[in-house]
């Protein structure tokens, strides 16, 4: 898991977000608030991450779900990832 951004990254994290906020607060875009919950909660993880979280369950259910609930549902697989994480920690 990375744990800091660079300068660099930083900048281009707002553009990304600025972005996201355009297209929600001027189109109302529904799809656009979770694909940028889905880049805030996942900037930090890495491959390792991603293959505990998108493991065999993940692909099982993601099948029977349309692409918003599919989103939905990965976001909370996140959550509950660093939940898990921080269990360790703690």
């Amino acid at each position: 898991m990375r744990h800091e951004l660079t300068k660099n990254e930083f900048i281009e994290w707002q553009l990304v977000n600025n972005s996201f906020n355009y297209s929600i607060n001027t189109k109302g875009n529904e799809i656009a608030i979770y694909d940028k919950r889905l880049f805030n909660l996942s900037l930090h993880l890495d491959i390792e991450d991603w293959k505990q979280i998108r493991n065999k369950e993940y692909y099982q259910t993601c099948k029977n779900l349309q692409p918003i609930q599919q989103k939905k549902y990965l976001i909370s697989c996140i959550e509950n990832y660093f939940k898990q994480i921080e269990k360790r920690i703690i």
